[in-house]
């Protein structure tokens, strides 16, 4: 995500750059098995996901690109650790088995990625409201804190004859 980000600034700079272009294409193919599995398991990141890689979305400060990269990562790290207990250091030692009921437990992480998606412009907080609810969903937070989507406006237009 985070070399995605950075190619898009540069792309509104400088224009596209097919060198890099090719480089993200590569880190992308030798990671699109766990990208997949990752989008059947927690398909609340695919619309994030794909907005910046299509280079439609691009982060305004060092604390946004974390907080978008965090959107992605922390589902990642949450999902691998039910699935395979990859990313856990010290569980490795006592049990090599999946963790099913994992629930993530960094509640610093968790409020800093509230505070980020607070402050976010309204096209971001639409990106990023499923993927970060997910993550509270799946925390030891979940009845305690919650977010709220941007609310759309709809637009009505009266017909007259």
């Amino acid at each position: 995500m985070n070399c995605m980000l950075e190619r898009n600034d540069i792309q509104i700079s400088e224009g596209e750059n097919d060198n890099i272009n090719a480089e993200i294409d590569k880190m992308l193919d030798l990671r699109k098995v766990s990208i997949f599995e990752l989008f059947i398991c927690v398909p609340e990141c695919e619309k994030l996901y794909n907005a910046v890689k299509d280079g439609s979305v691009t982060a305004s400060s060092d604390e946004e690109m974390d907080f978008i990269c965090r959107c992605e990562s922390v589902p990642f790290y949450i999902n691998n650790i039910r699935v395979r207990n990859d990313g856990d250091i010290a569980r490795m030692d006592e049990d090599l088995g999946t963790h099913p009921d994992f629930q993530h437990d960094n509640v610093n992480e968790i409020m800093k990625m509230i505070e980020c998606y607070n402050n976010a412009s309204d096209k971001l907080k639409e990106l990023t409201y499923k993927p970060l609810n997910w993550v509270i969903n799946n925390s030891i937070l979940k009845n305690e804190i919650s977010i709220e989507p941007v609310k759309e406006e709809k637009n009505i237009k009266k017909m007259v004859k």
